[in-house]
């Protein structure tokens, strides 16, 4: 199970790709960029700082999920695989936060 918390915090300030932002500005970021059909890197399924640790797949819808707040939104992901490699994980969903660290890769 996957543990998922709310970005709602403006305090917390993040290095996103060299530049210090805050999670509501990441998220408002990865909003604007992501499109249903991306396929992407998620990195927040890992180690706090540290980028060695994601899952790749694609994104099915940008919406809420039942299990965080209604004004929440989350990526709907439909994951491929994740690095380091883990139990099965291929067609089995994710929810990150649109506050965390995402790469669209095509």
């Amino acid at each position: 199970m996957v543990e998922l918390r709310p970005y709602t915090s403006k305090v917390n300030i993040i290095l996103y790709n060299d530049k210090t932002m805050t999670e509501t500005e990441i998220a408002e970021k990865n909003r604007s960029e992501l499109k249903v059909g991306d396929r992407i890197k998620s990195f927040d399924f890992g180690r706090i700082g540290k980028f060695d640790s994601f899952i790749v797949g694609v994104v099915k819808k940008i919406a809420p999920t039942k299990f965080c707040g209604s004004e929440c939104d989350h990526i709907h992901l439909e994951a491929e695989y994740a690095i380091p490699e883990r139990e099965e994980i291929a067609g089995r969903m994710y929810y990150p936060h649109l506050g965390n660290h995402i790469e669209i890769i095509d």
